[in-house]
This record gives structure tokens, C-alpha cells and sequence, in this order.
């Protein structure tokens, strides 16, 4: 099923996504071009979201207990015990793989509050039937929320094995970021991710559409001009998604991400007129936002085997990316990979 951001599709499930530039009417170039282009550049990239707000946050899950594990978490600690963290089997060097830790902890607590709101709505479900139907469903919610979370855990450390588990605190100089409107014309274009007013890429996969546009709107985040792409999901014809995502070239032509203002729609039988409605803005950050941490989206010249992080809100946004290829086709539903 295709999900936001441009170059992406989502194959499997949250934790596994591969991305390729698809449809442009200009012609691709092969390698990198440095002078001023609009041309749209193709390679393939895996994309591993380590975490999004499907994941923790929207279900009625949890632990039943209060020092319950939920999902497991790998080392028998308990994961909400006052005197242990799963982060505490790791060196206190460790950064990247202390931090999944506490996150992992943090997505216990989360559907554990989750199962208790759940449980006190069955409680008051009058039809006994239909009461003890509510409360297998939020047992078997709970079971697959702890998997997520257990999930999402080795899917961070995975990563921590491939960039190292140093910090994450990426340098956002404002002076390091060029204006977006000097981009194809006194700066060139990056030939993989061209922000270019008025460009326009679609992706067909399914019953889905995905509709990127770039547009004229800029937005300042911590002092850097960005320019505004308009993410528009469609399914059967309705619209389902609209994301204005941030994205900003920096000096050496490579193309960060710096937040996204996303909304999700949904019909319901009955309406009259059927028209979507707002359901929820969940996915939505910004860099400097709740320590929200702006990431690369795309390199100016990428190599094949690089790794890098896109975006990190912990436990509500966190992308990986590594590059496979350089010379991908349009066409990847072949390719198969793996996060782990």
C-alpha cells in the first residue's frame, strides 16, 4: 500500500519500505548532473519507519499490568519497573541503542494506558455478548501492539548496527541552507529530488494514487526556508491523505526533511453527502518541535550502500534509509529486501 513522501512505497508493514523516483516527463539521468537541471534521477533506497503513530499510539492496547511486559522486551528486564529499563544492557556509551531501549519501554507504557482505556469502555458495554467481544478484542489488540513494539525495538537496533551508536543531533545551521527559490536557477537541482517549482510525480500501485506536487509556499523551521510539497493520497478515486511536507536543499545540493503537516480523511457508511472527513493529523512533526530532528531525504550524489536517518520524533516518526542502487528501474515490485 502506498503512504507519503516522495520515492516511497510501503510493502509490507510499518517497518519495511522501498523507494524509487517513478513518473517524469524529463529525461533521467544517469549519474548525478552538476549543473543546473530539473531532470528527475532515479535509484532505489530502502526505507525502514522505525516507528509511526500506528504503531504505539492509536490502538486500544496494553499491558494488563502495571509491571507486565508487553510484547516482550528481549532481556527479561521489566519494562516499566522502577529500578530497570531495557535500556540498561547496554553500555552507557551506547547512545543509539539506549535510546531504543527507553523508547521501548515508552511503547509498553503507552498500550498499557491504552488497554486500561479500552477495558473501561467493555466494562460498560450493557449486552454481555457483546461486552465479552469487546474485551477479546482488546486482548488480541494488546498481543499485537507488544509484538510492535518489540518490532520496532530490533528494528532500531538493526540500525544502530549500521550507522554506529553515536548521537543523533544533526547540525540545522540556517547558513548551511540555500533559498528555494534560487534552486534551478543560480543552484543546481538535485538530479534524484528536484525542488523545483511546479514539478509534478505520480505513482500508480493498487488502487492507490500519490500525487506529489511542488509548490510555491516556503515555511521557516528553525530559522530555514523550506519549500512546501503537496502529498495528495487517493483510494478508489477518494481522497484519503493531503501532506504539506518540508523539505530544504542545503549547500552541497543535498535535500532534507524537516516535518510534514499530515492529514488523514475517511468516508463512512451512511453519509449523506459522502464526503471525507478528517480523522486524524497523527505523522505530523516539525524539526525543533518537541525535540523533533530534521534528516537527509535524498543526497546530491549518493553511494550505493550509504545509510542515514530522514526524520526522528521518537516513538512517532522515525525513517531510515539505506541506498541499493543507482540505477533502478521504475518498475520495483520485484525487489526484496529486509530491515533487519
Amino acid at each position: 500500500m502506498l503512504r507519503k513522501k516522495p520515492f516511497s512505497q510501503l510493502i509490507s508493514n510499518a517497518f519495511k519500505r522501498q523507494s524509487t523516483a517513478t513518473k517524469n516527463t524529463q529525461p533521467i539521468p544517469e549519474q548525478p548532473d552538476p549543473k543546473l537541471s530539473s531532470s528527475l534521477g532515479t535509484i532505489l533506497l530502502m526505507s525502514c519507519i522505525l516507528a509511526t503513530t500506528s504503531g504505539c499510539d492509536n490502538s486500544n492496547n496494553s499491558t494488563k499490568t502495571a509491571g507486565s511486559e508487553a510484547g516482550g522486551g528481549g532481556d527479561g528486564n521489566s519494562s516499566s519497573g522502577e529500578s530497570a529499563s531495557s535500556a540498561d544492557q547496554f553500555a552507557a556509551d551506547a547512545f543509539g541503542s539506549r535510546t531504543a531501549g527507553y523508547v521501548l519501554d515508552a511503547c509498553k507504557l503507552e498500550i498499557q494506558d491504552d488497554f486500561l482505556a479500552g477495558k473501561a469502555v467493555c466494562i460498560n458495554v450493557e449486552d454481555e455478548a457483546d461486552r465479552t467481544e469487546c474485551a477479546s478484542e482488546i486482548d488480541a489488540e494488546f498481543e499485537e501492539s507488544g509484538s510492535l513494539c518489540q518490532d520496532q525495538f530490533d528494528t532500531r537496533l538493526s540500525v544502530c548496527g549500521k550507522l554506529g551508536e553515536a548521537r543523533y543531533d544533526p547540525d540545522f545551521d540556517p547558513e548551511n541552507f540555500v533559498n528555494p527559490d534560487d534552486i534551478g536557477v543560480t543552484v543546481a537541482v538535485n538530479p534524484y529530488f528536484p525542488l523545483v517549482v511546479g514539478n509534478r510525480w505520480v505513482w500508480e500501485g493498487g488502487d492507490e494514487v500519490i500525487i506529489d506536487t511542488v509548490t510555491s509556499k516556503t515555511k521557516l523551521i528553525e530559522g530555514v526556508t523550506c519549500r512546501v510539497v503537496l502529498d495528495v493520497v487517493e483510494e478508489d478515486g477518494e481522497v484519503i491523505e493531503i501532506t504539506d511536507d518540508w523539505f530544504a536543499q542545503d549547500v552541497d545540493g543535498n535535500v532534507w526533511y524537516c516535518g510534514e503537516s499530515a492529514r488523514d480523511f475517511e468516508t463512512f457508511g451512511g453519509d449523506n453527502p459522502k464526503e471525507p472527513e478528517l480523522v486524524e493529523i497523527d505523522g505530523s512533526w516539525k524539526a525543533g518541535v518537541d525535540n523533533a530532528k530534521p534528516g537527509l531525504i535524498v543526497p546530491f550524489s549518493p553511494t550505493v550502500g550509504q545509510a542515514y536517518r530522514e526524520e526522528v520524533l521518537l516513538g512517532d516518526a522515525e525513517d531510515f534509509a539505506e541506498i541499493l542502487s543507482l540505477s533502478a528501474n521504475e518498475s520495483i515490485a520485484s525487489v526484496e529486501f529486509s530491515c533487519e
